[in-house]
């Protein structure tokens, strides 16, 4: 008989199982033609496409930021980013991770986060991200752990946890937000004196932290996103209850949601419902809906999907 699967936590001696199943990620990547590349101007368009398509967030994406997975042809099949939050010793987000559904169980995900964690250790940083707990377990198995306070998050990812919990909500999705961490083991090369690892513009002795340019655009985003989410909240609970509560499913998505009996639509099809909503109501009353209650229906069934994911 086969010795039981036992699991226990990563350690330092583990570095040569983890290279070897990275290899093993690679060669299965290879099989499909895929590669790790820097992202281009040119993909930034379809990398904004595919996060809205994922509802994941749309805002600051600088190109420079990514590295992407591009399949035959060069076609651009999985990105992700690590993007600075704050000065140039300050944390670093690993935010924006998808992959096309045709090229998931790939390896071709961690592959991206393990580009992204060595990029930071070559600027001798931590990283965090925000995910859903459902995806959770992926994260900790490449080495991310969970925040243990949220105090002492910097204060974009406050912004970004604390709008991601009303997204979540609004969209019916039982599983929460979760903010995790890995402490990244530096490179010999950035292993230097603080002075040399400063970007220019950033903080030192003539330039207090608060003028950093980076920290404070990172700011300015910051809550140019909060209001932009608000006033999408705001707008989706005008729509009237039985246009809000039909469930829109990617293309992907079909086959499991008519598991749980749930009728689905495309995001074409909803947009539909919505321009017919307003082109046949009149005035104020008519239009708008201010409506904050969930469906039991569909709170049973998010229920029961989460259940599911839960015990798998």
């Amino acid at each position: 008989a086969a010795a039981p699967t036992r699991l226990r936590s990563a350690s330092v001696s583990d570095d040569d199982e983890m290279i070897c199943a990275l290899a093993l990620a690679m060669v299965a990547g290879a099989v499909h033609g895929v590669r790790l590349a820097p992202a281009r101007a040119s993909d930034m368009a379809i990398i904004r496409g595919a996060l809205c398509s994922q509802r994941m967030n749309p805002v600051n994406l600088e190109c420079a930021n990514f590295v992407t997975a591009r399949g035959k042809s060069e076609q651009l099949v999985g990105a992700a980013q690590l993007r600075p939050l704050g000065g140039p010793d300050a944390p670093h987000e690993l935010a924006s991770l998808f992959v096309l559904p045709e090229y998931r169980w790939l390896g071709i995900g961690s592959a991206l986060v393990r580009e992204c964690l060595g990029r930071a250790r070559g600027l001798g940083v931590d990283v965090l991200l925000l995910t859903l707990t459902t995806r959770a377990g992926f994260y900790e198995r490449l080495g991310f752990t969970a925040v243990d306070s949220i105090s002492a998050l910097p204060p974009t990812l406050k912004v970004e946890l604390a709008l991601g919990q009303v997204v979540s909500r609004a969209f019916g999705n039982p599983a929460g937000i979760v903010a995790m961490s890995q402490k990244v083991r530096p490179t010999r090369s950035a292993r230097q004196p603080r002075a040399t690892l400063r970007m220019a513009g950033g903080p030192g002795p003539d330039r207090p932290f608060n003028e950093n340019p980076a920290l404070v655009q990172s700011q300015k985003n910051g809550a140019v996103l909060f209001v932009l989410v608000l006033i999408f909240n705001l707008w989706f609970f005008t729509v009237p209850p039985e246009i809000r509560r039909t469930h829109v499913c990617a293309s992907d998505q079909f086959e499991t949601a008519a598991r749980y009996h749930i009728d689905c639509v495309s995001e074409d099809a909803w947009r539909q419902l919505v321009k017919d909503h307003y082109a046949t109501c009149k005035g104020l009353n008519e239009c708008v809906h201010f409506d904050f209650s969930i469906d039991p229906k569909t709170l049973a069934q998010n229920k029961a999907m989460f259940n599911e994911v839960m015990q798998k």
